[in-house]
């Protein structure tokens, strides 16, 4: 049985659940709406990146207009409550006054399943940004998952600004527990033991508790332009000794005490001789943190295509990075690494609160 997601929230008059008051069906039944509208309406952003390389926007070339490219590509835990994701962006083509015929096509495709994409044609536009929304169906069940970014162009090139993405919300809300536990509260259920079940109170709070930890913020989604790294790659050093390359500011609230995270980048040479080191404040100043550090030693070489030119690496349970929950003022600091002589470049990195025991 599905519940429907109601549109709107209903403010209730503390009153109507003071001391000592009867307890009436009506504001019992406008409690149990509010919460399935937060199942359908709390939607953490998943992905928001704005592309900066060469003149401030991702660039899919004339040069390989025969060929489905690999551009960018984003990696995070799921949410376990939604199985379709939403898609914005914006894009244009340069070049259209005088290729006005000129379109692309650009692809959204779930890494741990090649069948499940969408792709969008992008037609003339007389060279002016345009919102473009799409849709993609995902996996609610993969713990980590990767969305990639790929495109082909006719005529001539296309430029993507910037993507956000967040989960869709349901229309309906199933009474059976989602990835995450909750479970949408039917009128039945508070009108069949009225005027109160304690088994639907329970179930109330425990959605709201399961809500309030599981659907974590992101902290940072950031993906290189995969297609101009040559010369606009904005994370790259060959110092044989660590140079801090970023720092992301957060405010980690009251019990997030933890930090999930992706990593994508390359060493330029054969073996091994990059590495990615990332840390919080809390990390490098608090005697009681379980690492100092994390460290992410990079594989060989970058070859452009029609898939990931090399893996995103995911933390280990015991690597992730730690903060203090309820305090101001921490950063994740990116550190790089190469040989001295061979480059170590950061192509993507993507940080999340993990979700609260």
């Amino acid at each position: 049985m599905a519940v429907s997601t109601p549109i709107a929230f209903r403010p209730i008059a503390s009153q109507a659940f003071s001391p000592g008051r009867a307890i009436y069906q009506t504001p019992e039944l406008d409690l149990a709406n509010n919460i399935n509208h937060l199942q359908g309406f709390l939607r953490p952003c998943l992905v928001s990146n704005f592309f900066s390389a060469d003149a401030g926007y991702l660039l899919i070339d004339y040069a390989h207009a025969s060929d489905r490219r690999v551009h960018a590509s984003f990696r995070r835990s799921m949410l376990g409550d939604f199985s379709t994701v939403l898609i914005r962006f914006y894009a244009m083509s340069p070049e259209l006054t005088a290729y006005p015929d000129a379109y692309g096509v650009v692809r959204f495709e779930l890494g741990s399943d090649s069948s499940k994409y969408v792709e969008v044609n992008i037609a003339g536009d007389a060279g002016a940004w345009n919102l473009i929304e799409c849709e993609l169906t995902v996996d609610p069940t993969q713990a980590f998952d990767t969305i990639i970014l790929s495109g082909r162009i006719v005529v001539e090139d296309l430029a993507i600004r910037s993507v956000s993405i967040w989960p869709k919300r349901e229309d309906d809300i199933s009474s059976a527990p989602s990835g995450s536990g909750v479970v949408g509260i039917d009128a039945a259920l508070v009108t069949a033991q009225a005027p109160l079940s304690t088994a639907v109170r329970k179930l109330e709070i425990a959605n709201l508790e399961l809500m309030r930890k599981k659907r974590q913020d992101s902290i940072v989604t950031f993906s290189e332009d995969y297609g101009v790294r040559a010369s606009h790659e904005s994370l790259v050093t060959d110092s044989a000794t660590f140079v801090t390359v970023a720092y992301v500011p957060f405010t980690a609230k009251k019990e997030q005490t933890q930090i999930e995270w992706s990593a994508l980048g390359y060493y330029n040479a054969t073996g091994s001789g990059g590495t990615i080191r990332l840390s919080t404040l809390y990390m490098e100043t608090n005697p009681n943190a379980e690492n100092e550090y994390v460290d992410i030693v990079l594989p060989s070489g970058w070859t452009l295509g029609a898939g990931l030119p090399q893996a995103w690496q995911d933390n280990p349970a015991d690597e992730v990075l730690e903060c203090l929950g309820g305090k101001a003022g921490d950063r994740i600091k990116v550190q790089l690494k190469g040989d001295g002589s061979k480059d170590a470049v950061i192509m993507g990195l993507c940080a999340w609160f993990k979700g609260i025991s």
